[in-house]
């Protein structure tokens, strides 16, 4: 069938664009699962294998033209690197509550050694004061050399207990301990706090701990001062304060973990943008990455939208001028003339006419939107044809046009392209469209296409 079709094209090159977008994105969740590893402190060899065999594996096949085998497994790649990343910040967090429940057990011991030497009117030692500061930050290592520091306090007690009205419960269970070791604690199981923390103390934990892991370096020194001077506060004034903290620091880390997603999904739109490779998607990228790297938060939200848009818009983009620029070699290959700027004139009007040499009465109307999703080829007749036209003609000439689509479309689909049909009228359906011939058109070739259809290289 060969009178007037509407059909869509898929290029080669637009499935490509597909394909290097996806990739982008998992390259973008590789370089997130990486800064992960950094953080926790487990980057090694394996994990940086790991991450770019599994990057090169898409490239290979990308190159190899499966191109449905990349749209397939960069996504699942995309998505088990952002898992792992998501698992790795977890147990982040895990550690982070672990580690801040030492921290502030072994400030309230040295806390209640203080208490117990002071009352006893036994010096205290500088280095034992400074425990109480230097918990705050203390990694699992400090907190070993700390620990030791309150243990030697504790056996500089008297053995008697103090049990006064301003010793802390803490400080008279010390002292008991003290008095009377075959009670069954040592100092160091004492130390460990084996007991079940309060709803209290466990909202303290989870807080801080969030904190450490989504907060900036300067939020996290602001709260570990204030830890400081709650916890170095008398115990009848601690828990007021301390449900103030909670709430601050928790909202601290939910804004903080909001803004670090966003700032995550504004370099997966980078990443992606760049594969697309075109000026304007390499333009915005660099944009999308100074945003983040400048920590304008408040331009987080209008990047995301832009940024979205912007590939929708580019990927559009390659695709109509792909399509244009197959259907327009194609039909040079078939000796059709395709003239310098045609692509241009046919974005400019909507349509645009080819002849084939030597058929100066007859050429083929190719019409599409401005993105090209779908595409109106017919015969078109002249106004002023060198020779009368008839009914007649004009079917011969709608047959003739028949082979030359039956190979075009076998043409496409040979360079990886693939046209479809989607409502096609026999031959002699529909009169064949009157339209005037521009004589003055010239005789120049496309320089895009050549001779033959093939694009010219520019050396």
């Amino acid at each position: 069938m060969s009178g007037p079709k509407v059909v869509r094209i898929v290029t080669r090159e637009e499935v490509e664009a597909l394909c290097r977008q996806a990739i982008g994105g998992a390259e973008a969740a590789a370089e997130e699962l990486r800064r992960m590893h950094e953080r926790m402190g487990t980057w090694n060899d394996k994990a940086a294998s790991d991450i770019h065999s599994s990057l090169e594996q898409l490239r290979i096949l990308l190159r190899a033209g499966q191109y449905l085998e990349v749209q397939k497994q960069a996504p699942l790649s995309s998505t088990f690197m952002r898992s792992e990343a998501e698992r790795l910040s977890r147990e982040a967090l895990t550690a982070a509550e672990i580690l801040q429940k030492r921290r502030r057990h072994l400030i309230e011991s040295a806390k209640s050694v203080i208490l117990v030497l002071e009352r006893q009117g036994i010096a205290v030692s500088g280095e034992l004061r400074a425990v109480m500061s230097l918990a705050v930050a203390a990694s699992s290592d400090d907190i070993q050399a700390l620990r030791k520091i309150v243990s030697e306090g504790m056996k500089s007690a008297r053995s008697e207990a103090t049990g006064s009205a301003g010793t802390s419960e803490k400080g008279r269970e010390l002292a008991l301990r003290l008095q009377d070791p075959s009670n069954g604690v040592s100092l160091e199981e004492w130390l460990n706090d084996n007991r079940v923390p309060s709803a209290a103390e466990k909202r303290l934990d989870a807080a801080l701990a969030s904190v450490e892991v989504f907060c900036s370096p300067e939020e996290v020194r602001d709260f570990r001062k204030r830890t400081e001077a709650i916890l170095k506060a008398p115990a009848a004034s601690i828990d007021p304060q301390v449900d103030s903290l909670v709430l601050e620091a928790s909202n601290a880390a939910q804004r903080a973990r909001k803004n670090a997603l966003a700032a995550s999904r504004l370099r997966e739109l980078s990443s992606e943008l760049r594969a697309l490779g075109t000026s304007s998607a390499l333009q915005f990228a660099d944009d999308l990455l100074e945003a983040v790297q400048d920590g304008q938060v408040e331009r987080y939200e209008q990047a995301l939208e832009r940024g979205q848009s912007v590939i929708r818009d580019e990927l559009a983009a390659i695709a109509a001028d792909a399509r244009r620029r197959a259907v327009l070699a194609g039909l040079a290959s078939l000796g059709y003339e395709v003239r310098e700027g045609m692509v241009a004139a046919w974005v400019r009007d909507g349509r645009v006419i080819v002849r084939k040499v030597g058929t100066v009465d007859y050429g083929v109307e190719l019409g599409a939107p401005q993105d090209a999703s779908r595409l109106q080829v017919r015969l078109v007749g002249s106004d002023a044809p060198q020779m009368p036209r008839s009914s007649s003609r004009d079917r011969d000439q709608e047959v003739a046009w028949c082979s030359d689509f039956s190979q075009l479309k076998e043409m496409l689909k040979k360079s990886g392209s693939e046209m479809t049909v989607q409502r096609a009228l026999e031959p002699g359906a529909e009169l064949v469209k009157t339209v005037h011939f521009d004589v003055a058109r010239g005789a120049e070739v496309d320089q895009q296409f050549g001779e033959k259809g093939q694009r010219r290289s520019s050396t």
